[in-house]
């Protein structure tokens, strides 16, 4: 996730509703004191979604991607890490 070439790690279940989506936590790994720290979530107030759902990685654009369902519409939100470990 932070594109720095380390493996993290991610965990999901199923969402609390119907099981139409997977929500996430993600753990990065910091070689420097060979640990795992767990992702500081987004401000979910400005968000599609309220949890990390359904998440792909754009490797290349340096890109978070989460998506989840709200009704009968889908919901898409993409995020980038910023300098203080947060998504933005």
């Amino acid at each position: 996730m932070y594109f720095d070439g380390y493996d993290d790690i991610a965990f999901s279940v199923p969402d609390d509703g119907m099981g139409v989506y997977r929500m996430f936590e993600i753990y990065l790994y910091h070689p420097q004191n060979k640990c795992f720290e767990k992702l500081k979530e987004p401000d979910f107030s400005r968000s599609g979604c309220s949890c990390l759902c359904d998440v792909t990685v754009e490797k290349d654009k340096k890109l978070l991607i989460t998506g989840c369902r709200g009704g009968a519409r889908w919901h898409q939100d993409v995020y980038r890490l910023g300098k203080n470990g947060t998504l933005e």
